[in-house]
């Protein structure tokens, strides 16, 4: 057991063994007041102070939840008493050394799950490994999810709420990170999926960019459609929510009342609705997000990309969901090729296209690094759920994680040394990005006029630099592959045709 004081009160956490040094582990340290009762749908508060020392040694609770897939809670305890962060670091403030008395780089983990679901302190989200091996300090944190987190009325109940938790939790690493041996000018925030979207928000938001000095950006943007909603739809979705909730008041006070009262199995009810465009994602209050604007310089480095074949996740799992194949001939979900190509279409409209679109606006004001992954390991359908990443599918959403959080080394006994070797190559490039600014001195710069990125796969990219460079350079994202970035013609062309109008096995 290893005691921190930070400014609300001593915590308790626990000592654990990541190559051969000692990582210590706080799970569940609470960074707001429960937003319950009359706080729920408000603004986070500071939690109360305590005296005595609180045990953090397992996950706090995580956000109420009704999707059940990948990264969503299952066995978890879900509560709106869920405002907690977890953090990994090799040394404490005590433990420092003189040249390392400023403290050391930090990295802050933004949880994906489209708003709707997952949490961070998801089994994936282990950060002990990627702690230890790139001596950093790691947390990761909840914030309010899908109606709790983004259901609004303008003038009663406020916009984005989600996003603003996210926020007070960057708030709290300013405040009390020293204490784990961080440094609060050395922050990086990392983002995957509906994550990355959320830093995308940050971004543009200067009180919260102000937190960080970096960003990484994994596998989502805020100016995809999925990750911003328009002013006009979200009322119009508020409209038919109160409706379906049985509320017949007007006045907004009195809505925000009758909804802080009612009972949290009935708020949810929301979710029985059968539709799926009636989602609770961050609205676009400016009408600013969807086109892409940032109205004053960033200035810091961004490092952004994705995986070669995103949207194959996506098509298994609407597949896996009929519901949601409503209009789509029957052979698109059984023939291998139409499945690829439907997994393509999702990659570049869902993914793809609004991440080039985002590095396009970023790279004029700041030095953007961008890079594809585009790997199979061998053993990737023995050790993973394959109802999630089928045979068929390739380099799909999500699946890099493995990787980026050193997974694959966490149970090297289970991959092949291929696998162990590029996941820890893949932490260098964190690590460098994290301290230095950049994932390697030999990473060009993203720029409109080229595209320049970096792939990742088993051939392109080494363990150390004795072979040469560390990831073999493609020009032109456009020119490469056709299935890179495809023009909105051969898309819709595509969706003409076809009539569109856990991962880890239990140890």
């Amino acid at each position: 057991m290893v005691e921190v004081e930070t400014i609300f009160g001593p915590i308790i956490g626990k000592t654990e063994q990541r190559f051969g040094k000692d990582i210590k582990a706080f799970f569940g340290i609470p960074f707001a007041k429960p937003p319950v009762g009359d706080l729920r749908f408000e603004y986070l508060e500071d939690p109360e102070k305590w005296d005595s020392p609180l045990e953090t040694t397992i996950p706090g609770n995580i956000c109420p939840q009704n999707v059940q897939n990948l990264l969503s809670a299952v066995k978890d305890t879900t509560s709106e008493d869920c405002m907690y962060l977890n953090v990994w670091t090799p040394k404490l403030k005590n433990e420092l050394t003189e040249n390392q008395k400023t403290g050391l780089h930090v990295l802050v983990f933004v949880h994906g799950g489209y708003f709707r679901f997952g949490s961070g302190s998801h089994p994936l989200y282990d950060f002990s490994i990627l702690s230890s091996y790139s001596n950093i300090v790691c947390v990761s944190f909840n914030y309010r999810l899908d109606v709790l987190g983004f259901f609004s009325i303008p003038g009663s109940i406020p916009f984005n709420l989600g996003i603003a938790d996210q926020e007070h939790a960057l708030k709290w690493v300013q405040r009390n990170i020293e204490f784990f041996g961080g440094d609060r000018n050395q922050v990086t925030v990392f983002g995957q999926s509906a994550g990355a979207a959320s830093i995308g928000y940050h971004l543009m938001n200067p009180e919260a960019r102000n937190l960080f000095q970096r960003a990484f950006l994994c596998s989502g943007s805020h100016i995809s459609f999925w990750a911003a909603k328009k002013p006009k739809k979200q009322a119009n979705d508020v409209k038919r929510a109160l409706k379906n909730l049985g509320c017949t008041e007007t006045d907004p006070l009195e809505i925000k009342s009758f909804l802080k009262n009612l009972p949290l199995q009935d708020l949810l009810k929301i979710h029985q609705m059968n539709d799926e465009s009636f989602k609770w994602v961050p609205v676009d209050v400016n009408n600013t997000v969807l086109k892409g604007r940032f109205d004053t310089p960033i200035n810091m480095p961004i490092f952004i990309g994705c995986t070669s074949r995103e949207g194959h996740l996506f098509t298994n799992l609407m597949i896996q969901r009929k519901n949601m194949l409503k209009g789509l001939p029957t052979q698109v979900t059984t023939v291998p090729w139409k499945q690829l190509c439907l997994g393509d279409v999702l990659t570049n409209v869902v993914i793809k296209n609004p991440i080039k679109k985002l590095a396009d606006a970023l790279c004029l004001s700041n030095d953007v690094y961008a890079y594809l992954f585009n790997y199979n390991g061998p053993t990737r359908n023995s050790i993973l759920v394959e109802n999630l990443f089928p045979k068929w599918s390739g380099c799909s959403h999500i699946y890099d994680m493995f990787f980026w959080l050193g997974t694959v080394v966490k149970y090297d006994d289970e991959f092949s040394a291929e696998e162990v070797a590029l996941s820890k190559s893949m932490m260098d490039l964190i690590n460098s990005f994290v301290t230095e600014g950049s994932p390697s001195t030999q990473w060009p710069l993203y720029v409109t006029a080229t595209r320049n990125y970096m792939e990742i796969s088993e051939h392109k990219i080494m363990h150390g630099s004795a072979e040469g460079t560390i990831l073999q350079p493609k020009i032109n994202f456009a020119k490469i592959n056709k299935h890179l970035f495809w023009p909105v013609g051969a898309m819709l062309s595509v969706i003409t045709q076809f009539g569109i109008s856990t991962a880890i096995k239990a140890k």
